[in-house]
């Protein structure tokens, strides 16, 4: 197509749309403005219609414009978006696109800053509308609505709206010319058109809901168009209605044209910065707001308090951004920001200067694609002690020459931690009604003493030569309690002293603060602070003996150690066992010729794989005493007759009293406790307890009340268990027979037997309800 041709295509075009436009307007009072486009488009439009219908613009017959023609903006040719419609439109933060500097800086920096001011267009939930108050040079107009209510001898409630030729019809009362007016100047007006058929009332005018204003958001904007604004629209509402400008638009030269002419220019800086918004103008029909692309662009990073992509403008000095960004915050550091510039016409385009927040750096002019990093300031006190640990007050202390470690303690409260006294206070809260529990108050004892190494701290120092950490141990009861030169180490600014708990490293035994737990038949029962090197019979004397009610050969004696033992060599016997049962299961698949042979072993090693694992879980539930048999005789009734074995911390001491009956247990028709009787022997007991078909009596065995296990021997010359006598509160086992395959006896059979389970692993005898379930 020629030049000429294409001009005249363009005319043509041009001509239609002003002349739709002009049909539409002919009895309009608006038909004069003239909408202008910026003079790149070539475009000259005829302001839109105010009608009745505020969300409908004049359609344009676009179908007549020739192919080449350029196309017309949202609005042009079709309907306007009303704001309300834009308010289901959300821009979420991680939903906006990315301008090409972000992907810069993000490259460059590793992080992903913000344009500046965009967050103000996020939230758009907020529309005033018609409760927004009307301002006082607001002048009605076409499609206006108007509350009229008028009492006395003309009673009126009515709401008329100013029709397209600005009048205004009140029933009773007629039309009349309303358009022009302003709002102080609309109830007059009305008071005068009533007063001239009636006399002696009172009336009432207010605006209802004010007709939109057809405006254009054009430019770098997220949804560019035309827009019918509600109200007394504005740059910003008409900026929010277009969701603000997008990634590559300017926030600091945005404009208002009217008719061809540049009106007003807002800067959202001034808005964002300071809350200024006085030039923000009103809106009029047909108003264009113009976003053009950004200008110079920089990114502040570091320590800013707010860092972000920045736009400014020509000569802006750093002093300047950093206003923008809050100002500069006081953990930047004053003698180094760094500064990285752009120079295309250089060979290497990209460069980093050094600049200090004095008045020089200040006055920098900023130029575009400059990324500044504020710098932290130096964690390093300069005059500072660090005291840390088991204190009462982990602090730093301020340093001052001859200072010692005495000095930095110089008391040896400041060695109490404060959760000494907070866990002192919780002894003493327990519920109401309720008495204190023995084991929580003995852990809670236990925990309160988190005492103090009294030969070990250090001091920590950075040699400044090598930068090498030198550790300095010393003697913390020589520096503090006896003043010891050799101990008392002279200090220097910058170190780092550390007192530590008995816990943190650990003391000789002789040195140890340890406790234990003597409970029962004794003349005092409690928990007893171990001294160094003391033993079972000196702690019984201590606690001022036995009562007379006290049975010795039941003496419960529990070590955690042993505890924690026996544990270990129960879960290594239980996987062992179990690797066991899983190779026999193998084995005899393996040995099958058949396939009937081989379905009944699957399902035999089904059965058996459920009844291992079933019997697996019971075994897993029980849980080691840690008690250790002391071999008593049945006679024993002095403390002298006690072994005098070495206690350890977090012993536990039980001396019951006398029992009057055994128990008995296992396949037996009844598990129950029976009267101890003299001389009577396990053999009796079994009789009157009646044994289960099942039981294996071969099997029997007795677990002592102190703790020893009296099982069958393969001996000709030893007695056999049934024929033996009793003493209180001894306990009767009674296991199945193994060749009946129940759950647990063929998996035990791998295992142990019952009396080794028992002794061994330090399990109760009345496990053994657990275990044949």
């Amino acid at each position: 197509m020629s030049r000429f041709t294409h001009t005249f295509a363009k005319a043509g075009y041009l001509f239609l749309v002003a002349a739709s436009f002009t049909a539409g307007l002919a009895n309009s009072q608006t038909a004069s403005n003239a909408l202008q486009l910026s003079p790149s488009s070539g475009l000259s439009v005829p302001a839109p219609t105010t009608t009745s219908n505020p969300n409908q613009l004049s359609n344009i017959a676009t179908d007549t414009a020739t192919p080449n023609a350029p196309a017309p903006l949202r609005g042009a040719g079709q309907r306007a978006t009303p704001v309300s419609d834009t308010l289901a439109i959300t821009n979420s933060p991680s939903e906006e696109p990315e301008s090409e500097f972000q992907k810069f800086v993000q490259s460059a920096s590793g992080k992903k800053l913000p344009i500046f001011g965009a967050e103000l267009f996020l939230n758009r939930g907020f529309n005033p509308g018609e409760l927004a108050p009307v301002a006082n040079d607001y002048t009605l107009g076409a499609g206006d609505e108007v509350l009229v209510r008028a009492w006395g001898s003309l009673d009126i409630d009515f709401k008329a709206t100013v029709d397209r030729d600005g009048l205004l019809n009140i029933p009773r009362v007629g039309s009349f010319r309303v358009a022009g007016l302003r709002p102080n100047e609309l109830e007059s007006r009305v008071r005068s058109e009533m007063a001239k058929t009636y006399r002696n009332f009172n009336v009432s005018v207010t605006l209802g809901k004010l007709n939109g204003v057809a405006v254009f958001v054009v430019g770098q904007v997220k949804r560019p168009g035309s827009y019918i604004v509600p109200g007394q629209p504005t740059m910003l509402s008409a900026l929010f209605a277009a969701g603000g400008p997008n990634v590559n638009g300017s926030m600091r030269k945005i404009q208002l044209r009217r008719q061809g002419t540049t009106v007003g220019e807002i800067d959202l800086y001034d808005l964002i910065v300071v809350g200024d918004k006085s030039k923000d103008l009103r809106l009029v029909a047909g108003d264009v707001v113009f976003v053009p692309p950004a200008g110079p662009r920089v990114a502040l990073l570091g320590t800013a308090k707010v860092p972000a992509i920045y736009e400014v403008l020509p000569n802006t000095r750093l002093a300047t951004l950093l206003e923008y960004a809050g100002g500069a915050p006081v953990l930047a550091n004053p003698a180094k920001v760094l500064v990285e510039q752009i120079d295309p016409t250089q060979k290497v385009a990209r460069r980093v200067d050094e600049v200090a927040l004095n008045d020089v750096g200040l006055n920098r002019k900023l130029q575009d694609g400059d990324v500044l990093t504020l710098l932290a300031i130096s964690p390093r006190f300069e005059n500072a002690v660090t005291l840390r640990g088991n204190v009462e007050r982990p602090l730093r202390h301020a340093f001052k020459p001859g200072m010692r470690i005495k000095d930095l303690i110089p008391a040896r409260e400041a060695l109490i931690t404060p959760d000494y006294y907070t866990r002192k206070n919780i002894l003493v809260q327990y519920e109401s009604g309720k008495n204190a529990d023995a084991d929580k108050v003995e852990r809670d004892v236990r925990n309160m003493l988190d005492e103090v190494n009294w030969d070990y701290a250090v001091i920590e120092r950075l040699n400044q030569r090598d930068l090498n950490t030198q550790l300095l141990p010393f003697n913390l009861a020589r520096a503090i309690l006896d003043e010891d030169p050799l101990h008392n180490l002279p200090l220097q600014a910058g170190d780092v002293v550390t007192i530590f708990s008995k816990k943190d490293v650990r003391v000789p035994v002789s040195r140890q603060t340890q406790f234990v737990r003597l409970e029962g038949e004794v003349r005092t029962p409690g928990i007893y602070q171990l001294q160094p090197g003391e033993t079972l019979q000196k702690l019984l004397q201590r606690a001022g003996g036995l009562t007379e009610q006290a049975y010795l050969y039941g003496l419960t004696f529990t070590r955690e150690s042993t505890r924690k033992l026996q544990q270990d060599n129960l879960d290594r016997a239980l996987q062992r066992a179990e690797q066991q049962a899983n190779s026999q299961l193998a084995t005899t698949l393996a040995n099958q010729t058949s396939a009937a042979d081989a379905n009944n072993a699957a399902r035999m090693q089904q059965a058996a794989v459920a009844a291992q694992q079933a019997q697996l879980a019971r075994l897993r539930t029980l849980k080691p005493t840690g008690r250790i048999a002391l071999e008593l005789g049945g006679d024993v009734k002095q403390v002298q007759d006690v072994p005098d074995i070495v206690l350890e911390d977090a012993d536990k001491i039980f001396i019951p009293s006398k029992p009057s009956f055994i128990s008995v247990v296992g396949a037996v028709n009844t598990s129950s406790a029976f009267v101890w009787k003299a001389k009577r022997t396990v053999q009796q007991y079994l009789d009157i307890a009646g044994v289960d078909r099942e039981a294996d009596l071969n099997g029997v065995f007795v677990v002592r009340a102190d703790g020893s296990i009296m099982a069958p021997t393969q001996s000709w010359f030893s007695a056999s268990v049934q024929s033996q006598a009793l003493l209180p509160g001894d306990t009767i086992v009674v296991p199945e027979k193994l060749n009946r395959e129940s759950a647990y006896t063929a998996f035990m059979r791998g295992l142990k037997d019952w009396s080794q389970v028992l002794g061994q692993f330090g399990i109760a005898a009345a496990a053994i309800h657990t275990l044949s379930k």
